[in-house]
């Protein structure tokens, strides 16, 4: 029986990025992976000469981790940066695309009406909640910056982070600094006023760049090179099944193209989704097992479509627009892929990907076909195109994004509590 120093589950960009990081600094390690190919969520595709991802589409350079992991990779020269063009942001309202580009374009913009923006100015005077009980982004929003930011503010945003609902996630799970300026400051409009003033005086350290970016050849490229590099420590189609404690080690079971295989770890790093991790944790704890399986993955069709950039009607410059719910459109938002990324298409086509389902239209499932063709009309119609796609392609998540629901926060504790039970277990 082969025996490992630390074993990851999940090939993934965090189990992927776990072992480059872990061999980085002299460690050992061996990964198992559920799916035949490296990425988790990550699925680049290159079709004559389009790029298309059908997963994650780019990431944002919020740590010094990122560059760092880039560099031993040897990838500083694939990568791409946003273009200028999609520094802008669309919200679709009364079937028109009202753009916001940093702070003053929320005094012009005509997304909000005076009514709603003289709202948000109120909230200077608006009395702090005192309970420190969890509540919805939806109710707290309202609350303190009213119904109209609610709807066409944070339910797009919302829906374009997590592909849920304001109504139903978390604030303090997601906007856990936004409650903490109320608490502390009675405003967060005053508390932000406070921060920016503190940060202010304070001696400027270096920041990351914040820098939207994605690889040549798509997001996935960057979970391929890890798993080449490290092919010889990498199992493909590798299930787990059960975790034992055996001694001061743990026994993984798991199933490999239908032979039964066993693996000795003294540390475990778990990357694999709540709703896979569920079932391998409950023999070693029925109580984490019960708490991972109520983290809810709602479904998502990510849709790709290519058009001849003659047949657009509008002018293309920016990263995409997001759809508020009460629009009651057949999809979440769209991402304006060659404006983002030029190099996805030759300059003679525009490729755009579409979000559809998430929490707020679940049974897309029950009619993909339907879902997609509604999709692409009504994307049509905004867009003012007149011909048909040169590409068409899809792909179902049927479990896609995690939400961190009002139910989050008691299930973190569980983890946690599972954690310090097994220093071991990650």
């Amino acid at each position: 029986m082969q025996e490992h120093d630390i074993v990851i589950i999940g090939g993934g960009i965090s189990g992927l990025a776990t072992a480059a990081f872990l061999d980085k600094n002299g460690k050992n390690f061996y990964l198992l992976e559920k799916q035949s190919q490296p990425g988790g969520v990550m699925r680049s595709e290159k079709n004559e000469n389009f790029i298309m991802d059908f997963g994650s589409n780019s990431a944002i350079e919020k740590n010094f981790s990122i560059p760092e992991l880039i560099e031993f990779l040897g990838l500083q020269n694939q990568v791409m940066y946003a273009s200028r063009e999609s520094s802008k942001r669309y919200i679709l309202r009364n079937n028109k695309l009202h753009a916001l580009k940093g702070p003053l374009s929320f005094v012009f913009t005509k997304l909000f009406t005076w009514k709603g923006k003289f709202r948000v100015i109120k909230e200077i005077w608006t009395p702090p909640r005192m309970s420190k009980k969890d509540e919805s982004v939806a109710n707290f929003v309202e609350r303190r910056l009213g119904r109209e930011i609610v709807d066409y503010a944070f339910s797009p945003l919302i829906s374009g982070i997590y592909a849920g609902r304001p109504e139903e996630v978390s604030m303090k799970a997601n906007y856990p600094q936004m409650t903490a300026l109320e608490q502390n400051y009675g405003s967060i409009i005053k508390g932000a006023v406070a921060k920016f003033k503190e940060k202010r005086n304070q001696p400027k350290a270096p920041k990351p760049s914040k820098n939207i970016f994605s690889f040549k050849y798509g997001m996935q490229q960057i979970a391929k090179t890890i798993a080449e590099k490290y092919a010889d420590k990498i199992e493909f189609n590798a299930s787990v099944e059960t975790i034992e404690q055996k001694d001061n080690k743990y026994l993984i079971r798991y199933e490999q193209n239908g032979q039964k295989k066993e693996i000795l770890a003294k540390k475990i790093v778990s990357t694999a989704p709540a709703y896979i991790a569920k079932d391998y944790f409950k023999t070693l704890s029925p109580e984490l097992s019960d708490a991972l399986a109520k983290i809810y993955y709602p479904p998502v069709i990510v849709l790709n479509l290519i058009f001849k950039r003659a047949d657009i009607g509008r002018k293309l410059d920016s990263f995409g627009y997001l759809i508020p719910e009460k629009e009651n459109k057949a999809y979440l938002g769209a991402i304006w892929s060659s404006v983002v990324f030029p190099n996805r298409t030759p300059d003679e086509y525009a490729s755009f990907t579409l979000f559809i389902g998430g929490s707020v239209k679940k049974e897309v499932v029950n009619n993909i076909k339907a879902a997609v063709k509604k999709a692409k009309e009504e994307f049509k119609e905004t867009m003012h195109i007149k011909g048909e796609p040169i590409v068409e392609k899809f792909r179902l998540w049927e479990k896609a994004i995690p939400q961190y629901n009002l139910d989050y926060p008691p299930i973190v504790e569980k983890i946690e509590k599972f954690e310090k039970e097994h220093p071991n277990i990650i």
